[in-house]
């Protein structure tokens, strides 16, 4: 199954698909060519992170967690090559019906509006059927074009978090971002 956007520049096709164990070679290449400019956002990796066998192990525990019903991860794909990861993570049910946003897109990729149309393409799964009511994303205040990606698909700011979570290497303030299906009206 892969959820499948308008074409988008000069026709490229833009998908999301589940993550799956067969992606481990695409995703090893993306995390090793991303590894310096997405370090600064992320939580500092072991070397395992960066092998095959780590990325195949994330693809089996995505595929368990959606098994579960407790997570969804996809490869953003355009034109069919793996140029990214968005994730809704730690699925709550019962009367939260929540989730945590993440995503990561290919250095050369940025800035063309890709990374908006996934997350728009995630957030419409997480209402549409998965059955979710809030997606809820933590960015830190520096990091610009997160705030503004989320802004542009009517993510409101709810506060800052202090010390939320460890990134390379030290404990990060994050503003705390959310959207409910009242709110989502997709761009």
């Amino acid at each position: 199954m892969a959820l499948l956007d308008r074409p988008g520049p000069r026709g490229a096709a833009l998908a999301i698909r589940p993550l799956a164990s067969a992606d481990a070679d695409e995703l090893v290449a993306f995390v090793r060519r991303n590894r310096d400019f997405l370090a600064p956002w992320e939580p500092r990796r072991g070397g395992r992170w960066f092998t095959l066998e780590g990325q195949r192990a994330r693809a089996d525990e995505a595929e368990a967690a959606r098994s579960a019903r407790a997570g969804y991860a996809f490869a953003i794909t355009l034109d069919g090559a793996l140029i990214g990861v968005v994730e809704l993570s730690g699925v709550m049910r019962g009367p939260f019906r929540s989730t945590h946003l993440g995503y990561a897109l290919d250095e050369g990729h940025g800035g063309r509006g890709l990374a908006t149309r996934a997350v728009a393409m995630a957030v419409d799964f997480a209402f549409a059927e998965a059955g979710l009511h809030r997606v809820e994303a933590a960015v830190m205040p520096t990091n610009a074009r997160s705030l503004g990606l989320l802004a542009r698909l009517g993510f409101r700011r709810e506060g800052l978090a202090e010390r939320y979570l460890e990134i390379d290497g030290a404990w990060r303030d994050h503003v705390i971002l959310a959207v409910t299906v009242e709110e989502w009206a997709r761009p």
